[in-house]
């Protein structure tokens, strides 16, 4: 892998300039084809960006950032999901957190809704203005105290199958939620399971199984709530 904290332009500037790092003519031709690449899909998802939510293709054409560890759901998938967060938030606040499928789904079903909320790493969302906030995993409650304790529903799925990372999104996830005993959605890993039963009280796992469009995720994903959720206890 690249060494932490170093982009591939930087690899390959480096590559040039320093033995270490140096990058046979094959490799750079590669890296150097998957920049441009990279650059024209990041040229498109900015004028996507500009046109805003006017444009229905606008997240569709996000790609999947692979060093965010992002792997959209299929539209199944997020429309099922999207539904449960509507029945069982009853109009009240939904937080999408690090699930950017689902909020884009929610925002299909209800455009108006303005109770729906995206908590996410990838500014390229921001775009959806004060329905977005950016949020790190690393700093699980380094979030407005206005949103404490606020919301109906909480979707979550850990972008890293890590403990660190399943502990510090439960924190969120406590962070948000009006009370302990809120609905809360969990999408992740099945091998985080018996981690995830700890983190959160009365947590079991639902016969729903996620589905990505991805064929590059390999994790059997699996589906936990928190509550009885009859929709979500069908496979």
């Amino acid at each position: 892998g690249t060494e932490e904290g170093m982009d591939i332009d930087e690899v390959i500037r480096r590559g040039k300039e320093d033995e270490d790092v140096a990058l046979n003519e094959s490799t750079l031709a590669i890296l150097q084809s998957f920049l441009a690449e990279k650059k024209l899909r990041e040229e498109e998802e900015a004028s996507l960006v500009a046109a805003g939510t006017e444009s229905d293709q606008t997240v569709e054409s996000f790609s999947e950032d692979w060093q965010l560890s992002q792997f959209w759901y299929t539209a199944d998938t997020s429309d099922r999901v999207a539904k449960e967060a509507l029945k069982m938030a009853k109009g009240g606040r939904i937080a999408c957190v690090s699930t950017p499928s689902i909020f884009r789904q929610l925002k299909k079903l209800e455009p108006d809704n303005s109770n729906i909320f995206l908590f996410e790493f990838d500014r390229r969302f921001s775009f959806y203005g004060s329905q977005f906030v950016f949020y790190d995993y690393n700093h699980p409650i380094q979030l407005s105290e206005e949103l404490k304790n606020s919301f109906d529903f909480v979707v979550l799925d850990p972008p890293f199958l890590s403990e660190e990372c399943a502990t510090k999104a439960a924190i969120t996830a406590r962070f948000l939620a009006k009370s302990t005993g809120s609905p809360c959605v969990v999408l992740t890993g099945q091998v985080m399971e018996t981690l995830l039963k700890k983190l959160y009280p009365g947590l079991k796992k639902m016969q729903f199984e996620p589905k990505h469009d991805s064929s590059r995720l390999q994790n059997e994903f699996g589906c936990f709530a928190n509550y009885d959720s009859e929709d979500l206890n069908k496979s």
